[in-house]
C-alpha cells in the first residue's frame, strides 16, 4: 500500500471498526459504517498518493428521489455557505449526497490526531445537517426553514 493509506488503515482500525480495504482501487480506498445519531452513514476515506491528498467521504443512505433533487439541491447549497472544512455534495443523476473534507498532506505526517480531527469535523457536519435534508425530502419543509432549524439546535 502507500504511507497514506497505510495511516488511513491503522487509524480507522484503532477503533476495531469493519474495514473495507480496497488497495487496488484508484485511488485506493478504506470503507467503514458509522452509527450517527439519525443514520448510519457510509464513510470513506481515499489516498491520493501520487499526488498527496487525502479525502474523507461520508455517504448519506437514502438517495434524494428526482422531484426533491432541485429542492434538496438548495438546501445543500444553502448549507454549504459558511461551512469552514468541507462541503456538501449531490449527485443530481442518481440523489447522491454526501460530505467531503479533504487535505494536502505533502511533507505532513500523518498522524492519529490529524485523522481524527479531518474524521470528526467531516462526521459532525455530515450528522448535523441530515435532519434537515430529510425535512426538505419527506415532510416538504422549505430548504430556508430546514437548515435554520438545523443550525438553531446546535
Amino acid at each position: 500500500m502507500g504511507r497514506l493509506l497505510d495511516a488511513a488503515v491503522a487509524f480507522f482500525s484503532a477503533d476495531e471498526r469493519e474495514l473495507s480495504v480496497m488497495a487496488a482501487k484508484n485511488p485506493p480506498q478504506v470503507h467503514f459504517m458509522v452509527t450517527a445519531e439519525h443514520t448510519r452513514i457510509e464513510c470513506a476515506l481515499e489516498a491520493y498518493e501520487d499526488t498527496e491528498r487525502v479525502c474523507l467521504l461520508a455517504t448519506y443512505p437514502a438517495l434524494v428521489p428526482e422531484p426533491k433533487r432541485l429542492a434538496a439541491a438548495e438546501y445543500i447549497t444553502r448549507a454549504n455557505f459558511g461551512i469552514l472544512l468541507g462541503n456538501f455534495e449531490l449527485d443530481m443523476d442518481i440523489g447522491l449526497v454526501r460530505f467531503k473534507t479533504s487535505a494536502d498532506v505533502e511533507s505532513i505526517e500523518l498522524t492519529p490526531t490529524f485523522l481524527k480531527n479531518l474524521f470528526e469535523a467531516n462526521l459532525t457536519t455530515a450528522t448535523k445537517y441530515y435532519p434537515g435534508l430529510m425535512k426538505v425530502i419527506y415532510a416538504n419543509m422549505k430548504p430556508s426553514d430546514a437548515l435554520a432549524v438545523v443550525r438553531q439546535v446546535t
